[in-house]
């Protein structure tokens, strides 16, 4: 087995469904879920999936925006033309993707407020993918889950 610095993390995070407060520093949000995720090896992608249209009608500045990608997170445009969990299915081909490219032990940051990703866990908890979930105290199904969790 590989020590924990040479395995291969990857970052999805499901901004829609667990958006930082207001006011935010994005670049130090990022620093910090960087720091936490380099515990685990070497982060080969940071991906933050959200309908960009809304988040500019929501007044989000697009300060916000240009920080994170500074930052290295890659801004995954999920427009919801009117379909449900648009996000949900894109981030889902996206981590399954990265377990065919990766094979285990790598690490799956998971950051989300929704349930719905509960059998993706299982199924590369199954594999040995190891799943670290970031995630509102409010969400439970899916912390029993995951390897490690941590609270947003």
């Amino acid at each position: 087995m590989s020590s924990p610095c040479q395995d291969k993390v990857s970052i999805f995070w499901d901004f829609e469904n667990c958006q930082p407060s207001s006011g935010v520093d994005a670049c130090a949000l990022t620093e910090n879920i960087r720091r936490i995720a380099h515990r685990f090896g070497q982060v080969t992608s940071f991906k933050a999936y959200i309908d960009l249209a809304l988040l500019s009608r929501n007044a989000r500045p697009a300060a916000f925006r240009a920080q994170l990608q500074a930052s290295g997170v890659l801004l995954i445009d999920t427009p919801h033309h009117n379909k449900k969990e648009v996000a949900d299915k894109v981030m889902i081909v996206d981590m399954m993707a990265f377990a065919l490219e990766n094979q285990p032990p790598a690490t799956v940051i998971l950051i989300t407020g929704d349930s719905d990703f509960a059998y993706l866990v299982s199924v590369l908890r199954f594999r040995l993918y190891r799943v670290v979930l970031i995630t509102p105290r409010t969400l439970s199904t899916v912390k029993t889950l995951a390897c490690v969790t941590l609270d947003w």
